[in-house]
């Protein structure tokens, strides 16, 4: 049995005509839809914000930046 693996959503944001880009992530958590699942399911903002930062310093370290070729 192949392991469960969420499939990714992207929600666009629409920045000029014909332009697109993915929201932030203090955008997501600042959504009022967000922030009530959150409280329903007793997340704590703050404790959340220092477990995503110690995760994006373990992937940063982890994984050699790669700058977009022209």
């Amino acid at each position: 049995m192949k392991p469960y693996k969420p499939a990714a959503v992207r929600i666009p944001i629409r920045e000029e005509r014909n332009s697109y880009r993915e929201p932030t992530l203090d955008e997501i958590l600042s959504d009022s839809i967000v922030e009530a699942v959150m409280q329903a399911d007793a997340v704590d903002p703050d404790e959340l914000g220092v477990m995503l930062g110690q995760i994006a310093r373990t992937l940063r370290a982890a994984v050699p930046f790669r700058r977009a070729s022209a």
